[in-house]
């Protein structure tokens, strides 16, 4: 009996044990499968984020034009070369045709100066020669004039030492001598006449050379310390730094012709500020492109899961419009600065696109999945 009852309690007692380890198996186990469930959750952080476009061009018109016609609205998606609005540049053009006209006027003038004042310079330089080596054709003469005068008189005054002589020896009569006395007096008057025509005519040379200069400083406006031919030279360089000026202002990579043309790839036209017939006003932008190639998702991460977001991180992108659709991404930016909105604080995060495509365009919502370590 007692053999027995022993058994039993041996039996009782196994019975025990495979319960307690079984019961163990499947705690083990259930700890193990909600671990599992646990780590799947933590591999990743969810937020919301917005497409958005990193390159937004602002079309300007920075010259008078008329709006003739629009070819687009705003969300149209343009390629490079598809014209978006055609200007009426005829206003302008003008201007720059007269600006060239002027600038040849101007190129004229400077080349009739230059002209009249090489002239003029080589007058007075030749004048100035001809009077100081006595090779003016009038000068010459009265030059030869005075030499002749004045060996006439030499001579007549050597003859009348001579007469004076024969005076004393009572060979010539006091009458004869006054004569010849008289007639070198004669030939003094001629021979100072002829010095002083001689004395006229450079002073009336030297005068036309003076008035030739004064008519030099006239041109070349030195009379009020300015150099004409350099004010002429300024004058034609602005005309020409103006011209170029206009010229760039039409020498856009958006502007063919008489058209504004997309420069983008892929772009979206949005903010078209002017109706057909409008006239541009320099202080307002025509239009922006968004270049649809440079678009990215800007996600807010709450403040406790940032930690565990890193840059380079995989990311799945859902777009709210087309949960069918799927998308990958890395983090590229994580920004420096938390931004508290309605009492929660978030990070912003920069998210590049890799399989981008044209379904997905700026200002769309998305749902974002950030896989951690």
């Amino acid at each position: 009996m007692l053999i027995v009852k022993k058994n039993a309690m041996v039996i009782v007692l196994g019975i025990t044990i495979m319960l307690c380890a079984s019961c163990a198996e499947r705690q083990e186990q259930k700890v193990s499968i909600s671990s599992n469930t646990k780590n799947k959750i933590e591999n990743k952080v969810d937020a919301f984020g917005t497409v958005k476009v990193k390159n937004i061009k602002n079309i300007n018109v920075n010259f008078p034009a008329i709006v003739d016609k629009i070819f687009v609205e705003d969300g149209s998606r343009v390629k490079k070369g598809d014209i978006m609005v055609s200007l009426n540049l005829s206003e302008f053009r003008k201007q720059i045709r007269d600006k060239e006209l002027d600038l040849d006027s101007t190129r004229i003038e400077l080349s009739k100066t230059q002209t009249d004042i090489n002239r003029i310079k080589a007058n007075i330089s030749e004048k100035q020669k001809k009077l100081n080596t006595n090779t003016d054709p009038e000068i010459k003469k009265l030059v030869s004039d005075v030499e002749y005068a004045d060996n006439f008189y030499k001579k007549a005054c050597e003859e009348l030492k001579k007469k004076n002589s024969l005076l004393d020896l009572n060979i010539i009569s006091r009458n004869d001598y006054n004569e010849f006395e008289e007639s070198v007096i004669s030939k003094k008057r001629a021979l100072d006449d002829a010095q002083k025509a001689l004395e006229i005519l450079k002073h009336n040379k030297q005068t036309e050379i003076d008035e030739l200069q004064s008519e030099l400083n006239l041109k070349m406006n030195l009379a009020e310390g300015v150099d004409s031919i350099q004010l002429i030279k300024e004058k034609i360089s602005g005309i020409e730094s103006d011209i170029s000026l206009m010229k760039d202002k039409i020498s856009k990579s958006y502007i063919k012709e008489n058209n504004i043309v997309s420069d983008m790839e892929n772009g979206i036209v949005t903010n078209i500020g002017y109706v057909q017939g409008d006239s541009v006003d320099v202080s307002k932008k025509v239009l922006s492109i968004m270049d649809i190639d440079s678009i990215y998702i800007s996600a807010d991460v709450e403040e406790k899961f940032i930690k565990d977001v890193k840059v380079g991180a995989d990311v799945n992108i859902i777009p709210t419009a087309d949960k069918s659709r799927k998308y990958k991404g890395k983090v590229v930016e994580i920004s420096g600065n938390a931004v508290e909105k309605d009492d929660e604080t978030s990070i912003a995060v920069e998210i590049a696109i890799e399989n981008k495509d044209s379904f997905l365009v700026p200002n769309f919502n998305v749902d974002i999945e950030i896989e951690i370590e």
